[in-house]
Protein backbone atom coordinates (compact mmCIF):
# COMPACT_ATOMS: atom_id res chain seq x y z
CA UNK A 1 0.00 0.00 0.00
CA UNK A 2 1.41 3.71 -0.61
CA UNK A 3 2.56 5.68 1.75
CA UNK A 4 0.21 8.42 1.63
CA UNK A 5 -2.60 5.95 1.55
CA UNK A 6 -1.56 4.74 5.11
CA UNK A 7 -1.09 8.06 6.45
CA UNK A 8 -4.92 8.80 5.22
CA UNK A 9 -5.80 6.02 7.00
CA UNK A 10 -4.15 7.11 9.71
CA UNK A 11 -5.03 10.28 10.12
CA UNK A 12 -9.24 9.89 9.55
CA UNK A 13 -8.55 6.90 12.20
CA UNK A 14 -7.51 9.07 14.97
CA UNK A 15 -10.35 11.79 13.78
CA UNK A 16 -12.83 9.04 14.05
CA UNK A 17 -11.48 7.37 17.40
CA UNK A 18 -11.91 11.21 18.73
CA UNK A 19 -14.94 11.86 17.88
CA UNK A 20 -16.01 8.83 19.31
CA UNK A 21 -13.96 8.92 22.39
CA UNK A 22 -11.90 6.41 22.21
CA UNK A 23 -8.55 5.03 23.84
CA UNK A 24 -6.74 5.74 20.40
CA UNK A 25 -7.73 9.18 20.69
CA UNK A 26 -5.28 12.15 21.80
CA UNK A 27 -5.18 13.72 25.16
CA UNK A 28 -8.15 15.68 26.27
CA UNK A 29 -9.82 13.49 22.84
CA UNK A 30 -8.40 16.50 20.65
CA UNK A 31 -6.07 15.74 17.98
CA UNK A 32 -3.12 18.02 16.81
CA UNK A 33 -5.14 20.89 14.49
CA UNK A 34 -2.08 19.95 11.78
CA UNK A 35 -2.45 16.70 11.78
CA UNK A 36 -4.00 15.96 8.52
CA UNK A 37 -1.96 19.45 6.92
CA UNK A 38 1.02 17.95 7.28
CA UNK A 39 0.61 13.96 6.06
CA UNK A 40 1.59 15.21 2.45
CA UNK A 41 -2.27 15.45 0.77
CA UNK A 42 -3.19 18.87 2.33
CA UNK A 43 -4.83 22.01 -0.49
CA UNK A 44 -2.05 24.68 -1.08
CA UNK A 45 -4.36 26.89 0.10
CA UNK A 46 -4.75 26.04 3.36
CA UNK A 47 -1.68 24.57 4.56
CA UNK A 48 0.63 26.45 6.90
CA UNK A 49 2.72 29.01 5.72
CA UNK A 50 4.31 30.06 9.06
CA UNK A 51 7.54 28.18 8.00
CA UNK A 52 7.92 30.09 4.90
CA UNK A 53 8.80 33.07 7.38
CA UNK A 54 12.51 34.54 7.53
CA UNK A 55 13.66 36.19 10.79
CA UNK A 56 17.07 37.54 8.44
CA UNK A 57 19.34 36.11 11.40
CA UNK A 58 21.40 33.47 8.47
CA UNK A 59 22.71 34.40 5.52
CA UNK A 60 22.29 30.85 4.41
CA UNK A 61 18.17 31.79 3.80
CA UNK A 62 18.87 33.86 0.97
CA UNK A 63 18.85 30.92 -1.12
CA UNK A 64 15.02 29.88 -0.45
CA UNK A 65 13.98 33.45 -1.97
CA UNK A 66 12.95 34.25 -5.47
CA UNK A 67 14.03 36.55 -7.63
CA UNK A 68 11.71 37.65 -10.28
CA UNK A 69 14.12 38.79 -12.95
CA UNK A 70 15.44 35.18 -12.47
CA UNK A 71 12.25 33.83 -13.11
CA UNK A 72 10.74 35.68 -16.01
CA UNK A 73 14.64 35.12 -17.76
CA UNK A 74 15.30 39.08 -17.70
CA UNK A 75 19.26 39.50 -18.97
CA UNK A 76 19.15 42.52 -15.47
CA UNK A 77 19.51 42.12 -11.85
CA UNK A 78 18.02 45.41 -10.39
CA UNK A 79 19.71 44.82 -7.41
CA UNK A 80 23.14 46.55 -6.72
CA UNK A 81 23.33 45.24 -3.25
CA UNK A 82 21.55 42.39 -1.88
CA UNK A 83 22.14 40.16 1.42
CA UNK A 84 21.17 38.45 4.76
CA UNK A 85 23.06 39.15 8.06
CA UNK A 86 25.68 40.40 6.03
CA UNK A 87 25.81 44.43 6.12
CA UNK A 88 23.76 44.19 9.21
CA UNK A 89 23.12 41.83 11.58
CA UNK A 90 19.60 40.50 11.48
CA UNK A 91 18.02 42.14 8.50
CA UNK A 92 18.34 41.96 4.67
CA UNK A 93 19.75 44.77 2.75
CA UNK A 94 18.95 45.62 -0.65
CA UNK A 95 20.48 48.56 -2.83
CA UNK A 96 18.12 48.32 -5.87
CA UNK A 97 19.51 50.52 -9.44
CA UNK A 98 17.62 52.97 -10.54
CA UNK A 99 14.39 51.19 -11.54
CA UNK A 100 10.54 51.48 -10.85
CA UNK A 101 7.14 49.43 -10.58
CA UNK A 102 4.45 51.45 -12.75
CA UNK A 103 2.01 50.63 -15.39
CA UNK A 104 4.60 48.53 -17.14
CA UNK A 105 8.16 48.81 -15.35
CA UNK A 106 8.53 45.91 -13.71
CA UNK A 107 11.07 46.64 -10.83
CA UNK A 108 12.68 43.90 -8.00
CA UNK A 109 10.44 41.30 -6.25
CA UNK A 110 11.78 39.23 -3.68
CA UNK A 111 9.20 36.72 -3.20
CA UNK A 112 7.69 33.33 -2.56
CA UNK A 113 4.90 32.11 -3.84
CA UNK A 114 1.83 31.74 -1.86
CA UNK A 115 -1.76 29.62 -2.83
CA UNK A 116 -4.55 31.51 -0.98
CA UNK A 117 -5.54 33.83 1.56
CA UNK A 118 -2.24 35.00 4.05
CA UNK A 119 -0.86 37.75 5.64
CA UNK A 120 2.34 39.16 5.25
CA UNK A 121 3.86 41.59 7.75
CA UNK A 122 7.28 42.86 7.11
CA UNK A 123 9.47 45.77 9.51
CA UNK A 124 11.12 48.40 7.07
CA UNK A 125 13.94 51.48 7.33
CA UNK A 126 14.37 52.98 4.44
CA UNK A 127 17.58 55.59 4.12
CA UNK A 128 19.24 57.65 1.73
CA UNK A 129 22.52 55.93 0.31
CA UNK A 130 24.48 57.03 3.14
CA UNK A 131 22.43 56.42 5.81
CA UNK A 132 22.00 59.60 7.31
CA UNK A 133 18.47 60.25 6.46
CA UNK A 134 15.22 59.64 3.86
CA UNK A 135 15.97 58.22 0.56
CA UNK A 136 16.34 61.19 -2.11
CA UNK A 137 18.42 63.59 0.33
CA UNK A 138 22.12 62.45 -0.40
CA UNK A 139 22.12 64.56 -4.12
CA UNK A 140 19.11 66.59 -3.39
CA UNK A 141 16.64 65.53 -6.04
CA UNK A 142 13.65 67.99 -7.30
CA UNK A 143 10.33 67.10 -5.77
CA UNK A 144 8.21 64.48 -7.82
CA UNK A 145 11.36 62.96 -8.81
CA UNK A 146 12.52 60.23 -6.77
CA UNK A 147 10.45 57.34 -5.47
CA UNK A 148 12.52 55.35 -3.52
CA UNK A 149 10.79 53.44 -1.25
CA UNK A 150 10.75 49.50 0.01
CA UNK A 151 8.01 47.26 1.28
CA UNK A 152 5.60 44.32 0.42
CA UNK A 153 4.10 43.39 -2.93
CA UNK A 154 1.75 41.61 -4.06
CA UNK A 155 1.90 40.17 -7.69
CA UNK A 156 -0.23 37.97 -10.18
CA UNK A 157 2.42 35.76 -11.48
CA UNK A 158 2.81 35.86 -15.70
CA UNK A 159 0.66 34.94 -18.04
CA UNK A 160 2.95 34.96 -21.17
CA UNK A 161 5.81 33.05 -19.67
CA UNK A 162 8.24 31.53 -22.41
CA UNK A 163 10.71 29.21 -20.71
CA UNK A 164 14.23 30.84 -20.99
CA UNK A 165 13.44 34.00 -22.98
CA UNK A 166 12.10 37.40 -22.47
CA UNK A 167 10.98 37.96 -25.42
CA UNK A 168 7.24 36.93 -25.13
CA UNK A 169 6.88 39.32 -22.72
CA UNK A 170 3.89 41.68 -23.72
CA UNK A 171 2.84 45.10 -22.03
CA UNK A 172 -0.54 45.77 -20.64
CA UNK A 173 -0.34 42.23 -18.56
CA UNK A 174 0.26 43.69 -15.00
CA UNK A 175 -1.31 42.93 -12.39
CA UNK A 176 -0.13 43.73 -8.48
CA UNK A 177 -1.02 45.70 -5.49
CA UNK A 178 2.13 47.28 -2.94
CA UNK A 179 2.16 48.97 0.54
CA UNK A 180 6.05 50.82 0.24
CA UNK A 181 7.76 53.37 2.75
CA UNK A 182 11.03 56.06 2.00
CA UNK A 183 10.18 59.36 0.00
CA UNK A 184 8.01 59.23 -2.73
CA UNK A 185 7.09 62.84 -4.34
CA UNK A 186 8.54 64.45 -1.60
CA UNK A 187 12.48 63.88 -1.94
CA UNK A 188 14.20 63.53 1.56
CA UNK A 189 11.16 63.45 3.54
CA UNK A 190 9.36 59.76 4.87
CA UNK A 191 6.15 58.82 3.04
CA UNK A 192 3.62 55.77 2.24
CA UNK A 193 3.10 54.54 -1.20
CA UNK A 194 0.22 52.36 -2.11
CA UNK A 195 -0.40 51.19 -5.78
CA UNK A 196 -2.92 49.37 -7.28
CA UNK A 197 -1.98 47.71 -11.02
CA UNK A 198 -4.53 46.22 -13.18
CA UNK A 199 -4.22 44.63 -16.72
CA UNK A 200 -5.10 47.23 -19.78
CA UNK A 201 -8.35 46.76 -21.32
CA UNK A 202 -8.65 47.33 -25.22
CA UNK A 203 -8.57 50.39 -26.15
CA UNK A 204 -5.79 50.99 -23.14
CA UNK A 205 -2.31 49.48 -24.39
CA UNK A 206 -0.39 49.66 -21.13
CA UNK A 207 -1.20 48.20 -17.66
CA UNK A 208 -3.35 51.08 -15.40
CA UNK A 209 -1.62 52.19 -12.01
CA UNK A 210 -3.47 53.89 -9.25
CA UNK A 211 -0.94 55.43 -6.74
CA UNK A 212 -2.02 57.03 -3.31
CA UNK A 213 0.78 59.14 -1.21
CA UNK A 214 0.83 59.97 2.70
CA UNK A 215 3.08 61.44 5.07
CA UNK A 216 5.36 60.28 8.50
CA UNK A 217 7.22 61.10 10.50
CA UNK A 218 8.44 57.88 11.32
CA UNK A 219 11.93 56.69 10.44
CA UNK A 220 10.90 52.69 11.27
CA UNK A 221 7.64 51.01 10.34
CA UNK A 222 6.09 47.58 10.29
CA UNK A 223 3.58 47.02 7.22
CA UNK A 224 1.00 44.10 6.56
CA UNK A 225 -0.89 42.88 3.74
CA UNK A 226 -3.63 40.86 3.94
CA UNK A 227 -5.12 38.45 1.10
CA UNK A 228 -8.64 37.50 2.51
CA UNK A 229 -10.55 36.22 -0.66
CA UNK A 230 -10.69 39.10 -3.48
CA UNK A 231 -9.82 41.57 -0.66
CA UNK A 232 -6.54 43.21 -0.03
CA UNK A 233 -5.92 44.93 2.73
CA UNK A 234 -3.44 47.23 3.85
CA UNK A 235 -2.27 48.32 7.41
CA UNK A 236 1.03 49.78 8.99
CA UNK A 237 2.08 50.48 12.47
CA UNK A 238 4.34 53.57 13.06
CA UNK A 239 6.98 53.94 15.89
CA UNK A 240 5.16 54.15 19.45
CA UNK A 241 1.33 53.84 17.45
CA UNK A 242 -0.90 50.80 16.81
CA UNK A 243 -1.72 48.94 13.93
CA UNK A 244 -4.30 51.06 11.61
CA UNK A 245 -6.14 49.85 8.90
CA UNK A 246 -4.44 51.88 5.66
CA UNK A 247 -5.74 51.06 2.37
CA UNK A 248 -8.20 48.40 0.71
CA UNK A 249 -8.62 47.23 -2.84
CA UNK A 250 -10.76 44.41 -3.98
CA UNK A 251 -8.96 42.54 -6.55
CA UNK A 252 -11.18 39.58 -7.71
CA UNK A 253 -8.84 39.19 -11.23
CA UNK A 254 -6.34 38.11 -8.84
CA UNK A 255 -5.64 34.16 -9.36
CA UNK A 256 -5.33 31.90 -6.11
CA UNK A 257 -1.33 31.74 -6.39
CA UNK A 258 0.29 35.08 -5.78
CA UNK A 259 4.04 36.35 -5.62
CA UNK A 260 4.53 37.45 -2.32
CA UNK A 261 7.42 39.41 -0.98
CA UNK A 262 9.39 42.60 -0.92
CA UNK A 263 9.83 45.40 -3.29
CA UNK A 264 12.15 48.20 -3.56
CA UNK A 265 12.43 50.44 -6.62
CA UNK A 266 14.27 54.46 -6.88
CA UNK A 267 15.10 57.40 -8.84
CA UNK A 268 12.33 58.10 -11.02
CA UNK A 269 13.64 60.74 -12.84
CA UNK A 270 15.77 58.49 -14.38
CA UNK A 271 14.45 55.10 -14.57
CA UNK A 272 10.81 56.68 -16.30
CA UNK A 273 12.83 57.62 -19.41
CA UNK A 274 13.18 54.09 -20.59
CA UNK A 275 10.68 52.41 -22.49
CA UNK A 276 9.00 49.75 -20.93
CA UNK A 277 10.96 46.91 -22.10
CA UNK A 278 14.42 48.03 -21.94
CA UNK A 279 13.61 49.33 -18.23
CA UNK A 280 12.94 45.53 -17.41
CA UNK A 281 15.63 44.21 -18.92
CA UNK A 282 18.69 46.75 -18.27
CA UNK A 283 21.01 48.01 -15.46
CA UNK A 284 20.15 51.49 -15.76
CA UNK A 285 23.38 53.75 -14.94
CA UNK A 286 22.17 56.95 -17.25
CA UNK A 287 18.93 58.41 -18.69
CA UNK A 288 18.11 56.52 -21.85
CA UNK A 289 20.03 56.88 -25.28
CA UNK A 290 21.70 59.77 -22.66
CA UNK A 291 24.67 58.76 -21.32
CA UNK A 292 26.08 62.40 -20.07
CA UNK A 293 22.93 62.03 -17.61
CA UNK A 294 23.92 59.34 -14.97
CA UNK A 295 21.37 57.72 -12.92
CA UNK A 296 21.30 58.46 -8.82
CA UNK A 297 19.63 55.77 -7.00
CA UNK A 298 19.53 57.12 -3.80
CA UNK A 299 18.15 53.92 -1.62
CA UNK A 300 19.37 51.85 1.10
CA UNK A 301 16.70 49.51 2.46
CA UNK A 302 16.26 47.02 5.13
CA UNK A 303 14.00 44.58 6.37
CA UNK A 304 13.89 42.63 10.02
CA UNK A 305 11.56 39.72 9.22
CA UNK A 306 9.52 38.70 6.37
CA UNK A 307 6.56 36.69 8.45
CA UNK A 308 3.75 34.70 6.63
CA UNK A 309 0.65 33.79 8.22
CA UNK A 310 -2.98 32.45 7.40
CA UNK A 311 -5.95 34.86 8.74
CA UNK A 312 -8.95 33.97 11.24
CA UNK A 313 -11.54 36.21 9.95
CA UNK A 314 -14.23 35.93 12.54
CA UNK A 315 -17.51 33.95 11.91
CA UNK A 316 -19.72 37.60 11.53
CA UNK A 317 -17.32 38.31 8.54
CA UNK A 318 -16.90 35.33 6.69
CA UNK A 319 -18.46 36.26 3.10
CA UNK A 320 -18.36 40.05 3.47
CA UNK A 321 -16.89 42.61 1.56
CA UNK A 322 -14.14 43.56 3.81
CA UNK A 323 -13.36 46.97 1.19
CA UNK A 324 -16.29 48.07 2.08
CA UNK A 325 -16.01 50.23 5.52
CA UNK A 326 -19.61 50.43 5.25
CA UNK A 327 -20.02 46.67 5.96
CA UNK A 328 -16.51 46.71 8.03
CA UNK A 329 -14.76 49.07 9.37
CA UNK A 330 -11.68 49.57 10.47
CA UNK A 331 -12.10 48.36 14.11
CA UNK A 332 -13.52 44.95 13.21
CA UNK A 333 -10.63 44.73 10.78
CA UNK A 334 -7.67 45.27 13.31
CA UNK A 335 -9.69 43.17 15.87
CA UNK A 336 -8.11 40.57 13.88
CA UNK A 337 -5.51 41.60 11.59
CA UNK A 338 -4.05 43.70 13.74
CA UNK A 339 -2.27 42.96 17.78
CA UNK A 340 -4.06 39.49 17.11
CA UNK A 341 -1.68 38.54 14.50
CA UNK A 342 1.81 36.66 16.10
Amino acid sequence: MPTHDLFRILAVTLLLATALGHPLAFAGNVPPANLILRSGFESPSVEDIRPMSDRFDNAATLGDWRRIWRDEYWSADQLEGFDIATTRAGWMTMLPHASTWYQDYRGELTYKAVDGDFIATTRVESRNRSGTGAPGSTLGGSAFSEYSLAGILVRAPRVDMVCCDPSGWQQGRERYVFLSYGSADQTGSYQFEVKTTRAAVPPESHSISTLEISDTDATQVDLRVARIGPALIMLLREQGAGWRAHRRYRRDDFPESLQVGMTVYTDWEIASTYPFAQHNNSVITHAWQDPGTPAAPDLRAQFDFFHFDRPLVPMPLQGVDLTDAALVNDAQLLAFLGDAVP
